[in-house]
C-alpha cells in the first residue's frame, strides 16, 4: 500500500500501529522510515482521513502563499 492514497494510507497505517503492529513492521511493510512514521502518528494520530486531507490542504495553501509572495495581486 502506497501513502499515495492520502489521508486514508496514512489513517490506516496508524491504526495498523494502534491495533498492535510493531513500528519495525509497519515500516517494512510499507516501506517508509521510523522517523516519517512517528511524524505522522504525532501529527495525524487522532485524525480521520479527511482531516489529515484537510491538514494537508492547509499546509499547501501556505507553502504556496509563502512563494509566491508578493507577485500575487
Amino acid at each position: 500500500m502506497s501513502t499515495r492514497g492520502g489521508g486514508e494510507g496514512i489513517a490506516h497505517i496508524l491504526w495498523e500501529l494502534k491495533a498492535g503492529k510493531s513500528a519495525l513492521d509497519v515500516c517494512k511493510a510499507y516501506g517508509i522510515s521510523a522517523e516519517a512514521l512517528e511524524s505522522w502518528r504525532k501529527d495525524y494520530g487522532g485524525l480521520a482521513p479527511s482531516e489529515i486531507d484537510r491538514s494537508w490542504r492547509v499546509e499547501e495553501d501556505a507553502v504556496l502563499r509563502r512563494t509566491l509572495g508578493g507577485s500575487r495581486r
